[in-house]
């Protein structure tokens, strides 16, 4: 695929792999067999349908690893929309207001018959509707939930990410399959207990794959490369190299923390992540015009797709993992070699089977 240098914004990144946690999962009679979700996109993010296990090829530790099956799972989904309401969301133009276009848009348009509890954060973590609330309840709890202080004085600002992550795997408690948190965010954390090993291995204990959505700190000409799609005048889909770590630059509005890693914490759940580039080139700003909007919108589908559906992988592995170790996944045509032009995001490692019990 060609790309090309990214001269332009707003833009759109597109990071993580996705899989689901129960991939991780295993029994002791059964501890080389892992159920992995995986999803493979084109050169444009598109799903690429239609794949047999005869079209995966593993190996892990220099051996094959044996694809049992490959099934398409798109079932309900159970997702928490988590919503950043600190100070530092209304710092910037546009900002809070395209973050909650962003989480009505999810409780509108997201995965067919999902079931949405809505969480929101600063200081603290406060559940505002439970997944048996119907959808307009949950629209009146977001427009009741705001940043709150003066958001041009946000010295005093207290952001717990990390903590509401944690309590989003806590309400998806029993696990089920292809559970979500989605996240909307401007990537800060300056107030959380938790630490992002224990974020991490709370969302791997929880099953549920982590989704962001960003809304960052940065302006101007980016140093990403874009592939070449999309209307006249709109930046082009940018998908981040998954061998680059995605961190938003050191807080600059007074708040005393730092950025989160927030693709450490995705790759390690394998959800996806989506980047809302700013506009302007001295101070980022969000307020869209419709048009830009529209894209912004058309690319936020890409994520709801990757909740929504997936491969589900049974797998047999050569020998048990002893600890966290690097494995690899690629997508085969019929003659048995590695297609070109696709994305096959998947964990990049896998756990010993006792770390699930």
């Amino acid at each position: 695929m060609k790309l090309r240098a990214l001269l332009a914004v707003p833009l759109l990144l597109l990071v993580g792999a996705a899989v689901d946690v129960h991939a991780q999962a295993c029994a002791s009679e059964a501890s080389l067999r892992r159920t992995l979700a995986v999803n493979v996109l084109d050169e444009r993010m598109q799903p690429v349908s239609g794949l047999t296990a005869v079209n995966f090829r593993g190996r892990f530790r220099d051996e094959e690893v044996r694809i049992v099956s490959v099934t398409a799972d798109t079932q309900p989904r159970r997702i928490v929309l988590l919503v950043d309401v600190s100070e530092s969301m209304a710092t910037r133009v546009g900002r809070w207001g395209l973050a909650v276009e962003a989480a009505e848009h999810l409780l509108g348009t997201g995965p067919p018959d999902s079931t949405i509890a809505l969480v929101t954060f600063a200081e603290k973590v406060e559940a505002r509707t439970g997944f048996e609330f119907e959808t307009p309840k949950a629209r009146q709890a977001l427009k009741a939930a705001r940043p709150a202080g003066d958001s041009s004085d946000p010295s005093g600002a207290r952001t717990a990410l990390r903590d509401a992550v944690m309590e989003a795997t806590r309400l998806l408690t029993p696990s089920r399959a292809g559970d979500a948190i989605y996240l909307i965010t401007d990537g800060y954390d300056t107030f959380s207990r938790a630490k992002d090993e224990e974020v991490e291995a709370a969302l791997l204990g929880s099953g549920a794959r982590l989704f962001a959505m960003v809304l960052p700190d940065w302006a101007g000409p980016s140093l990403f490369v874009e592939t070449p799609q999309g209307p006249a005048g709109m930046p082009s889909f940018i998908l981040l190299p998954l061998t680059t770590a995605l961190t938003v630059p050191v807080p600059r509005l007074g708040e005393s923390g730092g950025a989160v890693a927030l693709r450490a914490l995705v790759d390690a759940s394998g959800g996806l992540g989506m980047t809302a580039g700013a506009v302007g080139t001295s101070a980022p700003r969000f307020d869209y015009n419709e048009k830009q909007r529209g894209w912004f919108f058309s690319q936020v589908q890409l994520l709801y797709g990757a909740m929504g559906e997936f491969y589900r992988l049974d797998v047999e592995l050569p020998e048990e993992p002893d600890r966290l170790r690097e494995w690899r996944l690629e997508v085969v045509g019929a003659d048995g070699k590695k297609l070109k032009d696709v994305y096959t995001v998947y964990p990049r490692k896998l756990a010993p089977c006792a770390s699930d019990h």
